[in-house]
């Protein structure tokens, strides 16, 4: 399986190891999912900014990761949440997403 190299300018970050931290965060989801593959995966920032921030990534990056991930993410409709494909450029306002190995 070839190997992408992730990197993404700092943003959000005040000491500069945003690439580093990345990089290491896509390794542990690589590893975990191949250790446990019916496991999905959530993650969201500690803020909605945050949040914003992986998305942006995630659309960055998602031509590469999509080819071994599912990648799906949490809206919300009125009042009630929903779980979505995850689609870059999207005008959607996301609330979390989800990760699953493509088996």
């Amino acid at each position: 399986m070839k190997r992408t190299t992730y990197s993404y300018k700092q943003q959000g970050s005040n000491n500069g190891d945003m690439v580093k931290v990345l990089a290491t965060v896509v390794q542990i989801i690589r590893d975990f999912a191949i250790q446990f593959p019916d496991i999905k995966l959530i993650f969201f920032g500690s803020s909605q900014e945050r949040t914003n921030l992986y998305g942006r990534i995630l659309t960055t990056y998602y031509s590469d990761f999509s080819r071994e991930f599912t990648v799906t993410a949490l809206i919300k409709i009125g009042l009630i949440y929903q779980e979505i494909i995850f689609t870059p450029h999207s005008a959607h306002i996301y609330y979390a997403f989800f990760i699953k190995r493509i088996i």
